[in-house]
């Protein structure tokens, strides 16, 4: 698997990603239809390895429970939405091995009821639905950001690039929690701690990795 890592001080770039074909071969970047530029595409090592799962797969590989023990919580309104859409963000869990690095959320709505939100709420500009780049791990040790891997979902050169992660849910409910994963490049083996980026929400500091 291979992944670039993106300095914080160059967290406002455009992002970019680069399309390279294999079952599922991922790079760092997040999901949108933004077309980069060649100037803008990150350069992939020779030597990169490949995962041997789908995205799908690694996607379902990944399950929490709703009395798994949560990591930290941080509460506020959820981003660009025209109705006031107060939650919970409970981070469940941080895992990292050799190939990945997995980010499993739980949102919770804080307000009565269920209401439908525009699927921007992870977006870092509100550009595009579904767009999870307001989402990202900082290793401030390193002056290191994450952001979601891409997987190239078929081998047609004009196939879909995708986030591997679950789908932004646009339906919100007080009595129904709703679960997000999302995966990362590997992490460094010393890594044992990081920061997480939601958009709109403060920085969550200190999150431990645990190492599988």
């Amino acid at each position: 698997m291979t992944g670039i890592r993106q300095t914080r001080a160059a967290r406002r770039a455009p992002w970019s990603a680069a399309v390279v074909l294999a079952t599922v071969l991922l790079v760092s970047g997040c999901t949108g239809d933004d077309t980069p530029s060649p100037d803008d595409t990150p350069s992939v090592d020779s030597d990169a390895e490949t995962s041997d799962w789908t995205a799908t797969e690694l996607i379902e590989a990944v399950s929490a429970q709703e009395d798994d023990e949560v990591l930290r919580s941080v509460e506020g309104e959820l981003a660009y939405q025209t109705v006031p859409t107060p939650t919970r963000f409970d981070v469940v869990d941080i895992s990292a091995d050799d190939q990945a690095t997995t980010l499993v959320l739980r949102l919770t709505y804080l307000g009565d009821g269920t209401l439908q939100v525009p699927g921007t709420y992870l977006s870092p500009d509100v550009r595009l639905a579904d767009d999870v780049r307001g989402l990202a791990l900082q290793v401030p040790t390193e002056d290191i950001r994450y952001q979601p891997t891409l997987a190239a979902l078929s081998t047609d050169p004009g196939g879909t690039v995708e986030c591997l992660c679950s789908d932004l849910s646009e339906q919100v409910d007080a009595a129904v929690p709703f679960l997000f994963t999302a995966s990362f490049p590997a992490l460094d083996p010393a890594t044992r701690a990081v920061d997480l980026e939601l958009a709109g929400f403060p920085l969550i500091e200190e999150l431990p990795v645990d190492r599988e």
